[in-house]
């Protein structure tokens, strides 16, 4: 392997880190603005630690979160009333004591 074989690689790498990083913060930012506070949280799976063969240029792939909150109900009732589209029937019309 050359040393411009080597650098056009890192060179690539830096790129993706970039796009990356760029996307992570706009998957902040909209977390921030969509959900009810949140305390601490991460994300876990392929949204997260890239994949073989996934093109994050093309499309920013689904994420999944562990959220830590202080008050659970309160929370779910919040996030009820912002986003009842996330729940089945049941909790949404039973609210955040059910969930």
């Amino acid at each position: 392997m050359s040393i411009s074989t080597i650098n056009e690689k890192d060179t690539k790498n830096q790129e993706i880190k970039q796009l990356f990083d760029k996307k992570w913060y706009q998957a902040e930012k909209k977390i921030k603005e969509k959900f009810p506070e949140i305390l601490y949280g991460f994300g876990y799976g392929s949204g997260v630690i890239q994949q073989a063969g996934y093109d994050f240029s093309k499309e920013f792939p689904q994420l999944d979160y562990i959220f830590v909150i202080e008050n659970q109900r309160k929370w779910h009732n919040d996030n009820l009333y912002e986003n009842g589209m996330f729940y089945s029937g049941l909790p949404f019309f039973w609210g955040g004591r059910f969930i």
